[in-house]
């Protein structure tokens, strides 16, 4: 998908419209494929021979999701990548706030693959964002991570020293068609550098 959308891009042929009409389409698209699919997998680990990740989990939720781990399984995933192309990355300063049960493990009713990806996802961005800012052969200042349970929600924030995000691309930022990433060389279309495209393509 993302190969193809740099394609359509770079042909210049996709006008306002045009892209409206992809944004309206991949939006529904990817909403009914997490849908479908989170349904089709919770019915198969109910009734079907498929088992569930872990005894705990019902279905694909986790009632007492570890979300400090998620966080951190996320953050090595993106770290691995991030160093094996900038040879460099930057390291996690993790604080969590119990608000809810003071003292006790911070966890949450959550699916943790959706978790997993949305912060891995936000580590890979920020570490791109922070390397090429501060520079790879620099001390890189650390991703700041702060999780909060409260009574009603869960509340992760995220910082980094990136250099912020200009106003003006703002109401762009979840634009399929829009991103900063350089477009992948065809050097790297081999099979043995896939990872790398998508480390790419995906930012």
């Amino acid at each position: 998908m993302a190969e193809g959308l740099i394609e359509l891009k770079s042909s210049g042929g996709v006008d306002i419209g045009s892209e409206q009409s992809i944004q309206y389409f991949l939006d529904r698209f990817y909403l009914n494929r997490i849908s479908i699919r989170m349904l089709q997998y919770q019915h198969l680990v109910a009734f079907g021979s498929v088992l569930p990740e872990s005894p705990n989990h019902v279905g694909c939720i986790d009632p007492v999701c570890d979300v400090t781990s998620v966080v951190q399984d996320a953050y090595e995933n993106a770290r691995f990548l991030c160093d094996r192309y900038y040879l460099n990355a930057p390291q996690l300063e993790l604080d969590c706030l119990n608000a809810l049960s003071p003292g006790k493990k911070l966890s949450v009713v959550i699916v943790p693959s959706h978790l997993y990806h949305i912060m891995f996802e936000l580590f890979k961005n920020a570490m791109r964002a922070t390397v090429e800012h501060i520079g790879m052969d620099e001390d890189l200042p650390p991703i700041k991570v702060r999780v909060v349970r409260g009574n009603e929600d869960l509340s992760i924030k995220l910082s980094d020293k990136g250099g912020g995000v200009p106003r003006s691309i703002i109401s762009r930022l979840f634009d399929y068609m829009y991103s900063t990433a350089p477009h992948p060389s065809k050097r790297w279309k081999s099979s043995t550098s896939c990872w790398l495209w998508v480390w790419i393509a995906l930012v």
